[in-house]
């Protein structure tokens, strides 16, 4: 997104779930950027976690 964080979601559900993406972000604006999952659900993770999860996979 333009605003630095990054959504991971199913295209068929993209649309509908986008809806709440103002809220999402308005909870979690004063942490780090990082990544909304929006596939089954919805969750947050900053990117140092997601970083830290792909380089233990190396």
């Amino acid at each position: 997104m333009n605003d630095g964080y990054e959504v991971r979601a199913v295209i068929q559900t993209l649309a509908d779930k986008l809806n709440y993406y103002p809220s999402i972000v308005a909870q979690i604006s004063n942490l780090e950027k990082g990544v909304i999952d929006l596939e089954v659900g919805s969750y947050y993770r900053p990117y140092n976690d997601e970083y830290k999860q792909n380089k233990h996979l190396m």
